[in-house]
């Protein structure tokens, strides 16, 4: 199992289906249990944004929307997860970061998932194309010692 490529449907129950899978390419991979959690919360914030976010709220009708393709992959030295889906254009890398320093009450809604995502990734990168949006996180393999 050098990578896992799962084609889903846009819907938040899908999010059971993409999390197995993130769980056994990293037992597979002998990845350490920091990274898989990191994966696991970076993964879903991205999944959930793209479905309530790029899909709902973009006004694409369930049934019409275009599967959302997820891989997860080992490229030298890091684990590589990439989205790709059809909703309406997103780059996450040109939203304004949040003060994290308010209170929720003092802070605008949104721009934590992102927040959230980039702080567990080494690195992450937008790239729009014909077929939509592709976002890729990068984050060193570590691997577990036992």
């Amino acid at each position: 199992m050098r990578e896992i490529n799962v084609r889903l449907s846009p819907s938040l129950q899908e999010w059971a289906t993409l999390s197995e899978e993130i769980d056994s390419f990293c037992g597979h991979h002998r990845l350490a249990d920091g990274l898989r959690m990191d994966l696991q919360l970076a993964c879903e914030e991205w999944f959930i944004n793209i479905v309530v976010h790029g899909y709902e709220e973009g006004g694409i009708q369930p049934g019409h929307a275009p599967p959302i393709q997820a891989e997860l992959r080992i490229e030298g030295p890091n684990v590589v997860a990439t989205f790709r889906d059809g909703a309406r254009a997103f780059n996450p890398l040109e939203q304004e970061e949040p003060d994290v320093g308010l209170t929720a009450e003092e802070r605008s809604i949104g721009g934590l998932g992102i927040y959230l995502i980039k702080s567990k990734m080494d690195s992450c990168s937008y790239l729009r194309t014909e077929a939509g949006n592709e976002f890729t996180m990068r984050k060193k393999a570590q691997r577990r010692t036992e």
